[in-house]
């Protein structure tokens, strides 16, 4: 098993004043979305690198529809849902302030917000 690299970035820059069992359930959360590209044939670390928001968008949907498509969905499918975008995006932001990703950037905010 690899380690997850925009993961541990995001562990060091968006989890370090949370309570260590809070930082667990997002990163089991986080892991949920790699693991669900890795099974598509995908590269969650590759997409983030190059901020290809064409394929990070069909990987977070169809992650979206795996959770909501499960026989019994819980309440943590909405929780789940958001901390594995909340992830991407975070990512992607803190990718965003080399000026040379700015221009795509503003592309995926334009599609997010």
């Amino acid at each position: 098993m690899l380690p997850r690299y925009w993961s541990a970035v995001w562990m060091l820059f968006h989890a370090g004043g949370l309570a260590l069992s809070t930082q667990q359930r997002k990163l089991s959360h986080i892991e949920a979305l790699y693991d669900h590209a890795e099974r598509s044939g995908v590269c969650l670390d590759d997409l983030i690198a190059r901020l290809d928001l064409d394929a990070l968008g069909n990987a977070l949907e169809a992650f979206f529809i795996s959770q909501k498509n499960v026989s019994e969905p819980s309440s943590q499918v909405l929780v789940r849902w958001n901390n594995a975008f909340h992830f991407v995006r975070d990512t992607c932001e803190r990718i965003a302030k080399n000026p040379r990703a700015r221009q795509r950037m503003d592309e995926m905010r334009e599609r997010m917000y």
